[in-house]
């Protein structure tokens, strides 16, 4: 979630100026965006496209919810499913002030949103589509990622609260917050890396207001060196490793407009990549390419190969990653409006939520952007789940 001061950057979709809340440097003015999202008219109209509607637990379409944030003026209390196959909105569920993030849990049963406005997590099952508990975590919870483990093996919730410098642990099978985990200067996103080689699993977070990622051992919950990347990091990707590469997490640089790669689990920064825009969001598909959401644009990145080809390959910018790994940016596909963060369905399309308060699909293969779908409010982010 971007987190700008006065006189940021024009254009990009950004909070700008008066409207910080509880004196943390967080700017609720003019919207929330998303490490992976979309937003817009119809939901908040209470009303949905033509043709059926995107209902929860009424079939197997697979079903992206938008998390609507809206204006400060005017905040945004729900999250909105659409139906993918059928490009039809549903009916917003009502969560809490602000939903900012999700994650999902329980094999995409549940949804975990983080609620900016009231400091608590929700958890909302897709099958019903309502709440089915909450509790409160730290000040401004600005991003979430589910973890293995914990009670009854329901995961744990890793929130990052961004008013407050620290990372809140919930053990879903209790719905009981943990001891706050400090960590970097406003932190606004969270990634999982699985365990790798005897070596533990990590959380991993991005510190904007400190220009690091801070990892946390999932064993022991303690906190490690932070890690240097590149200005405002705003979103995170794990990137499985190879047999070509080590498993790496992708920093989406807001301020720096590109992308810094860590291997997992050495923690070393490899070569920063320039992309188009201030990237926003990340999203990871079945053969490795990241695809990186930013200012107008959905730019892929291969990692330890050559450019990608076909409509969405082109020129490329490389940069050396643990040796023979490499990251290539290819050709930048335009989007409709500006980009607030994506989503994918499956390994052919990215959603790309755009600033204009609305989600539009891309065809991976062909860079074929098709018909933009208003969703209500300023949404925030984005998350795909089974229907």
């Amino acid at each position: 979630m971007r987190r700008l001061g006065v006189g940021r950057r024009k254009g990009t979709g950004r909070r700008l100026g008066a409207g910080r809340r509880k004196g943390t440097g967080r700017w609720l003015g003019a919207v929330m965006t998303g490490a992976l999202v979309a937003g817009a008219v119809l939901a908040a109209c209470g009303g949905t496209a033509s043709g059926s509607s995107a209902t929860p637990g009424t079939g197997s379409a697979r079903i992206a919810w938008i998390a609507n944030t809206s204006f400060q003026s005017a905040p945004g209390d729900t999250i909105t499913p659409v139906d993918l196959p059928a490009g039809t909105v549903g009916s917003p569920v009502a969560t809490a002030s602000e939903p900012v993030a999700m994650a999902p849990a329980d094999g995409g049963r549940e949804l975990v949103v983080a609620n900016r406005g009231n400091d608590t997590l929700s958890v909302v099952s897709t099958v019903s589509g309502s709440v089915t508990a909450t509790v409160t975590v730290g000040v401004e919870p600005d991003a979430v990622a589910v973890a293995p483990g914990g009670p009854k093996r329901a995961g744990i919730a890793f929130v990052a609260d961004f008013g407050a410098d620290e990372v809140t642990p919930v053990a879903l099978g209790t719905m009981r917050a943990g001891r706050p985990i400090p960590v970097g200067q406003e932190p606004d996103a969270v990634a999982v890396a699985p365990a790798t080689g005897g070596h533990p699993a990590l959380v991993l977070v991005a510190d904007f207001g400190s220009d690091t990622v801070t990892p946390i051992d999932l064993t022991t919950m303690a906190p490690g060196t932070p890690v240097p990347v590149g200005q405002e990091p705003d979103a995170l990707a794990v990137v499985p490793g190879t047999a070509r590469h080590p498993a790496l997490v992708l920093v989406a640089d807001f301020g720096s407009d590109g992308v810094t790669p860590v291997d997992v689990p050495g923690l070393d920064a490899g070569a920063f990549v320039p992309t188009p825009g201030n990237p926003t969001g990340l999203a990871v598909g079945p053969d490795g390419t990241v695809w990186v959401a930013g200012g107008g644009t959905l730019t892929p990145l291969a990692v330890g190969g050559p450019a990608v080809s076909g409509a969405v390959g082109g020129p490329a910018v490389s940069g050396a990653v643990g040796g023979p790994a490499v990251l290539t940016a290819g050709h930048a596909v335009s989007l409709p409006g500006v980009a607030e963060a994506v989503a994918l369905d499956g390994g052919t399309t990215a959603w790309v939520a755009l600033e204009r308060g609305a989600v539009v699909p891309v065809d991976l293969a062909t860079g074929h952007v098709g018909r933009v779908v208003p969703v209500g409010g300023r949404p925030a982010d984005i998350v795909v789940t089974p229907g």
